[in-house]
């Protein structure tokens, strides 16, 4: 038996069903089982193999390595927060200030997974950047293809497929959100914008990640370990061989909580 994802043990909702499945069969020693279970983002592995009577492996191999920045109003910082660059002022940007991190991703043909705290977010994200980018949609293969899906989509996110962007939530039909995944795979959708239920399970390919906040929801932040999760994201073997991750801040507090996520401390599960 496979278990991946281990650190979803912490989940509020769900952990605690994983937590009895593995109660059960460490009672229970089921002859000749084999569990393996498998984290990326899970700091007290130790615990966890000593409750399970485990052996434990560590590895720290990554075949991409993918670097982490901060952006801080238009000036990008590195993980020990010190400047690295300065990002062009852009008068057709929003708020977010991230066209210019977008569009010099489209010019490498890279793809973007854009995280955002809420499914209003996302949608309002794809919508607005689908006016500022100019995503070419011109083969016939790539218009072919796109036809495929149209029965399977709302016409609201059709519009925004044959523009290369898209965005992904729960809000969506489990149809509809593996239509945005496969077209992602395919290339044809560049940009998708997506709540923190797309940071873990699903293999995605992208060259640059960009949390537009440290919020979730309406009231909660981030921990640690969805950050990683996230950052993750970016960066897969045969695809890439560069890839980074950008965290959005806009005040003093944001910079003291990305100052920790950067210091590669996870909380315990």
């Amino acid at each position: 038996m496979i278990i991946d994802e281990l650190h979803m043990l912490g989940d509020e909702s769900r952990g605690y069903l994983i937590e009895l499945l593995l109660s059960k069969l460490v009672c229970l020693g089921v002859s000749g089982l084999q569990v393996i279970a498998m984290s990326a983002t899970f700091p007290n592995l130790k615990e966890v193999s000593m409750w399970l009577g485990a052996a434990l492996y560590l590895t720290n191999f990554r075949p991409v390595e993918v670097k982490e920045f901060v952006k801080f109003g238009s000036e990008v910082l590195d993980t020990k927060f010190e400047s690295v660059r300065r990002l062009p002022f852009n008068q057709w940007d929003t708020k977010l200030g991230i066209l210019s991190l977008v569009s010099e991703t489209l010019t490498e043909n890279g793809q973007l997974l854009i995280f955002c705290s809420s499914k209003f977010a996302c949608e309002q994200g794809a919508l607005t950047y689908a006016n500022k980018l100019s995503i070419p949609m011109d083969s016939l293969e790539t218009l072919a293809k796109l036809e495929e899906f149209k029965e399977l989509v709302s016409d609201g996110v059709y519009r925004l497929l044959i523009n290369g962007l898209a965005f992904h939530h729960s809000g969506l039909s489990l149809e509809e959100r593996e239509v945005v995944e496969d077209l992602f795979k395919l290339k044809i959708v560049k940009v998708i914008f997506c709540t923190s239920t797309l940071a873990a399970g699903v293999n995605l390919p992208a060259s640059r990640v960009i949390i537009t906040s440290l919020k979730q929801g309406l009231s909660s932040t981030i921990n640690s370990i969805t950050y990683k999760q996230m950052v993750g994201r970016a960066g897969r073997y045969g695809l890439d061989e560069k890839a980074d991750s950008y965290l959005v801040i806009s005040n003093k507090k944001e910079k003291e909580l990305a100052q920790v996520f950067m210091a590669e401390q996870l909380e315990a599960v």
